[in-house]
């Protein structure tokens, strides 16, 4: 019976205990179940700051990861991001280099990291934030790159190489620290741009840097808005891509309302747009190969409205808006238009073709391009009558910079209005800063009525008169156009063409010169028609040859214009006679002497100065004339002596015969 009673006993005070400590469990579980949730909650809303201890320690694990930069803090706090996940804030950090020189100062790093990692004694990041740092970037004469970090400019990296930045970049995400990072960002980035080449600096405000590991790729990208002293805020976005473990990668840049001088200092290949004053927004494309060399970039640019200004002080010629799609291979010199296209008053056009950079090695001075233009829409230019409309023109020419001077050593243009093909070379430069212009333009054949269609009435309109009024059936050759201005004068204008089997009629009543052939030469205000062949018919049908006459107006400006007539005559004394005695010279008449004088060849020569005006007088008209008569015959002479077959030297002027 005790026996069994102490069992009893015994039975019940095990299950009393039992009872206490499942209660003492369940209690503790439940209090550490509150003050765990109590403490994710208070870590969900606010930064808890670790003891020095602990600081001291994640700064250690964090160091461990690169022997090549130290990271000092002020302070290191705990927090849970929005999925619970801890992540560790480090205030007022410096970077420094192993023997504490500084490198760059941030306001904060966010990491997040894994907790299990971290119990085990493993420190791995996940995500880091950086929070505000300045630099300084220069860019030097060479086109080299130094970076220089911190509020004082300490340099620390000589000779910027995106290369060994992406070598290094790999290294740290194949170690066994970096296998659980995702992605790093930089946020309140502000730098300094100094560019040695061009004298400018710049102003990097709000800088963003993104990077980030998707899968086996390594992605990054940034964004950032330039300031350059001017009205405006330039921004640029980027992007890059690549296998971790190697080099090949694609990249891209997105630029919005940069100047044409910004855009022109980026690389050689841009230089040439140093001569424009317009905003620019645009893209570019490109890939590295597998050693971390460039392929070629694919460029595409839209340009608003703007200036074509070479210098500060020339007028400048404003155009509405141009773009263009190109691509190059860095270093090569060379440049491939897929389209450039350009709308101005004056001139529409698209066009593709090749630019060669000849200072490849320096800052761009000097190109040479070759354009071919599906389409080209022009206006007069001020001086043209109409505008010139083709889709089918070449041209060849070579740009200097500074001082500005563009060479054309070949410009076609096939004009599908007149259909005239047209070929021209000169120059356009600026000197004393005013434009200077030589442009000579030929063309093989073409009616006078396609002449006039490019001849502006408004340009010495009364040589255009006068050869309207002067030409009939003509069949023009060899026409050339030349344009010259300078010291900021109107353009002046000089036509020349040959002509062949054309009627001329050098003046106003006076006979026409039938199958002539010869040339037409309108300089400044001077204009000449030289005869190479050309007859006469007098009014029985006999034939006058005057081949190699010639009329020359010396300025058009003056009123009434003098005019100079070299006749060179070779026919019947009876024809040449009748042909000279027409108004407006009426030349017998004023030497009192009969048209039918006598009876001869004749072969002479004379000037005749003259006003080109109507009802002319004795003292408006000069002459002399001279040249020998054969076979002469004439009763009229001297009528008291009949003159036969004999040969006479003649001179006259206004004094007589």
């Amino acid at each position: 019976m005790i026996i069994v009673f102490k069992e009893f006993l015994t039975s019940k005070t095990n299950s009393s205990i039992l009872r206490w400590v499942a209660t003492l469990v369940f209690s503790l579980i439940l209090f550490f179940s509150v003050v765990t949730i109590a403490f994710l909650a208070v870590l969900r809303d606010r930064e808890v700051q670790i003891p020095q201890r602990f600081a001291t320690r994640i700064l250690s694990e964090i160091n461990s990861i690169s022997s090549t930069y130290i990271l000092e803090a002020s302070s290191v706090h705990l927090s849970l991001d929005d999925g619970f996940l801890p992540e560790i804030k480090i205030s007022n950090v410096d970077l420094l280099f192993p023997d504490k020189e500084p490198i760059l100062s941030f306001n904060s790093i966010i990491t997040k990291f894994s907790l299990v990692d971290l119990v085990s004694g493993k420190f791995r990041v996940s995500s880091v934030t950086l929070d505000s740092a300045n630099l300084s970037i220069v860019r030097k004469n060479n086109g080299s790159f130094n970076l220089e970090f911190g509020t004082e400019n300490i340099s620390g990296a000589d000779g910027f190489n995106a290369v060994g930045v992406l070598k290094e970049l790999d290294e740290f995400f194949i170690s066994d620290e970096m296998e659980r990072f995702q992605d790093l960002n930089l946020f309140g980035l502000t730098a300094q741009f100094e560019d040695q080449r061009t004298g400018k600096i710049y102003t990097v405000d709000g800088a963003r840097f993104r990077l980030s590991r998707e899968n086996q790729d390594l992605v990054m990208g940034f964004d950032l808005a330039l300031l350059s002293g001017g009205e405006g805020v330039a921004t640029i976005e980027a992007n890059f891509k690549s296998t971790i473990g190697q080099m090949d990668g694609d990249f891209g840049f997105l630029l919005n309302d940069f100047s044409a001088q910004d855009i022109a200092s980026l690389s050689p290949e841009f230089g040439w747009l140093s001569v424009l004053e317009a905003p620019i927004s645009g893209a570019l494309r490109g890939s590295l190969d597998k050693d971390g060399k460039l392929k070629p970039v694919n460029t595409s640019l839209q340009i608003g409205a703007g200036l074509l200004k070479p210098s500060n002080d020339i007028r400048s010629i404003a155009f509405n808006s141009a773009r263009t799609y190109f691509s190059y291979a860095p270093g090569s010199g060379e440049i491939n238009f897929d389209e450039i296209f350009v709308d101005s008053k004056d001139l529409k056009a698209t066009a593709d073709g090749l630019l060669i950079i000849e200072d490849i090695e320096d800052v761009p001075e000097t190109f040479v391009a070759q354009l071919n233009f599906t389409d080209l829409q022009t206006g007069g230019f001020g001086f043209l009558n109409n505008g010139i409309s083709s889709n089918s023109a070449t041209t060849t020419f070579r740009v200097q910079l500074d001082p500005f001077d563009v060479e054309i050593p070949q410009l076609y243009i096939y004009d599908q209005n007149s259909a005239v093909s047209v070929h021209t070379d000169g120059f356009i430069s600026v000197k004393d800063n005013n434009w200077v212009v030589s442009l000579n333009s030929h063309s093989d054949a073409a009616e006078l009525e396609n002449v006039f269609y490019f001849w502006p009435e408004t340009h010495k309109p009364k040589v255009r008169k006068w050869v309207a009024d002067h030409f009939e059936d003509s069949k023009l050759f060899d026409i050339s156009m030349q344009t010259e201005m300078e010291n900021g004068l109107a353009p002046k204008l000089s036509w020349s063409f040959a002509f062949s089997e054309t009627s001329f009629a050098p003046l106003k009543g006076f006979p026409f010169i039938e199958q002539s052939n010869g040339h037409f030469i309108s300089e400044d205000y001077a204009t000449s028609v030289i005869l190479e062949e050309g007859i006469i018919f007098d009014e029985t049908g006999k034939v006058i040859n005057i081949a190699g006459s010639s009329f020359y107006i010396k300025d058009s400006r003056i009123k009434p214009s003098p005019a100079e007539i070299l006749i060179i005559v070779d026919g019947a004394l009876s024809s040449i006679s009748q042909v000279l005695n027409k108004p407006p010279l009426k030349l017998l008449d004023r030497v009192q002497q009969p048209v039918n004088f006598g009876n001869a060849q004749v072969f002479g020569k004379g000037r005749v100065e003259v006003l080109l005006k109507n009802n002319l007088t004795s003292n408006e008209i000069s002459y002399e004339v001279n040249g020998t008569a054969k076979k002469f015959s004439s009763n009229v002479i001297n009528p008291a002596f009949n003159i036969s077959n004999g040969t006479l030297d003649f001179f006259a002027d206004k004094k007589g015969l």
